[in-house]
């Protein structure tokens, strides 16, 4: 790698801890979803994160991704978000699915209510 990348990587680092200790930056999200994030991506800003002492949640691919949910486990994330859960059982199946590959380890959970039918059921999803 060249210093370039270093230096790049040292000026990122350097603005996640501005944005932490001026703007109140609480968490980075990414997603393996809609932006199509590599491994290999995810990992470099994990450790990009931890090294500032910032928690990275994770979007997965829908409620049952599995291979995501692995991937997050091997990269330690700290959260995972579930996207567009329409009823109940959707958070069902998100929940079955991460404990399958977390067993009892705890992590954040989020979910994202995208659609009309969700709002409907909003009170029955939660």
């Amino acid at each position: 790698m060249s210093a370039k990348f270093f230096s790049l990587e040292k000026k990122l680092s350097s603005q996640l801890a501005k944005l932490k200790k001026e703007f109140g930056l609480f968490a980075v999200k990414a997603e393996f979803e809609a932006e199509g994030s590599s491994f290999r991506d995810l990992l470099w800003l994990r450790r990009l994160t931890a090294k500032e002492n910032i928690p990275l949640f994770l979007k997965i691919g829908g409620v049952e991704a599995l291979r995501d949910i692995k991937d997050a486990l091997d990269l330690g994330v700290d959260g995972l978000i579930s996207p567009m859960v329409e009823s109940p059982f959707g958070v069902v199946k998100f929940i079955g699915a991460i404990e399958s590959v977390y067993g009892r380890q705890k992590i954040f959970k989020s979910i994202n209510i995208e659609s009309c039918e969700a709002v409907r059921q909003v009170d029955e999803i939660l």
